[in-house]
């Protein structure tokens, strides 16, 4: 089911209201901030101490745009999905409901069951009303690789493309029984949709597009599927090397030939063009890391179902 999008003053990205200096209004959600210690903040504050504390319910306090040194919306996908930083060490996701599809939160709990050797955000709360959902996650501390890309050697950069191929073997090892979400549900894989069909992301959908491109349909691991320089945290100063993760919306358990040939397909995974004058040169670097350690792609298929000439 498609959900009718709102435009407007109920626009996706007007989602978050401010009701007075220290309060507002998401959804039938209300946030607060306080200097004051409280036992039942939803969570604190690292760099300022203050507490945040989310209620629920019906609300009748005013509301009106967001203007607070507290709140700042930092990214918007088109009428589908906004995201606003709350102060120094939480972020809000508030994105429309895909009939099916396995909430990020869902995803989250279970790559953090894993302990992964990466990092991931800490789910500080999540709700729903009829047609959006409201995900806070904790901020992982350091920039997007994307960020840092301009200032890295070819030491660096060669590293993290190497991390990001480890990450990827060890979700890869992550075995599941079917394809989809890790709860069984649906995930929002575009680019298993031919070009100009229907939107459709049920499981037998994409497993039939991928088993007309020919992969192995009969194992299933996890992926993230959307480990661009944007969804990859590093240190504002290389020192250790360490990666976190984010944004766990796509993934999944898919076959493993997805996993490379995602990487040469899909432009969602280039450098900013203000970052490089080679934007393609991340995924580039990585799918040729992933053939090297032995995952497989299907990008020519690929690129003859959907009518496509890969870089």
């Amino acid at each position: 089911m498609v959900v009718e999008r709102k435009w407007g003053e109920n626009h996706i990205n007007k989602s978050l209201k401010q009701a007075t200096s220290n309060t507002w209004v998401i959804g039938n959600l209300v946030l607060s901030r306080s200097k004051s210690p409280s036992k039942t903040a939803t969570w604190i504050d690292g760099v300022d101490g203050s507490n945040y504390t989310i209620t629920t319910g019906p609300n009748h306090l005013p509301s009106a745009s967001v203007d607070s040194p507290h709140i700042k919306l930092i990214h918007e996908a088109g009428d589908a999905s906004a995201v606003w930083s709350i102060g120094n060490s939480a972020i809000c996701k508030v994105r429309y409901l895909e009939e099916g599809v396995t909430p990020e939160a869902v995803t989250l709990d279970f790559v953090q069951k894993k302990s992964p050797s990466f990092q991931t955000p800490k789910v500080l709360y999540h709700a729903y009303d009829e047609n959006r959902s409201y995900l806070f996650l904790q901020r992982l501390p350091g920039q997007t690789l994307d960020a840092a890309w301009p200032t890295l050697n070819a030491y660096w950069r060669s590293r993290y493309a190497n991390t990001v191929v480890e990450i990827c073997q060890e979700m890869a090892q992550w075995k599941g029984e079917s394809f989809g979400g890790v709860d069984g549900g649906d995930i929002p894989e575009r680019h298993l949709i031919k070009s100009g069909a229907n939107e459709n992301f049920s499981s037998k959908n994409l497993l039939a597009g991928c088993s007309e491109l020919g992969m192995d349909c009969s194992k299933f691991v996890f992926a993230h599927l959307e480990l661009g320089p944007a969804n990859l945290i590093v240190e504002k100063e290389p020192r250790f090397g360490s990666i976190g993760v984010i944004d766990f919306e796509v993934a999944g358990h898919v076959p493993r030939e997805w996993i490379r040939t995602k990487f040469r397909v899909s432009s969602a995974l280039d450098l900013s063009a203000s970052r490089t004058t080679d934007p393609h040169s991340w995924r580039k670097r990585v799918q040729e890391c992933l053939g090297q350690v032995g995952f497989p792609d299907v990008t020519n298929s690929w690129c003859s179902w959907w009518g496509y000439i890969s870089p």
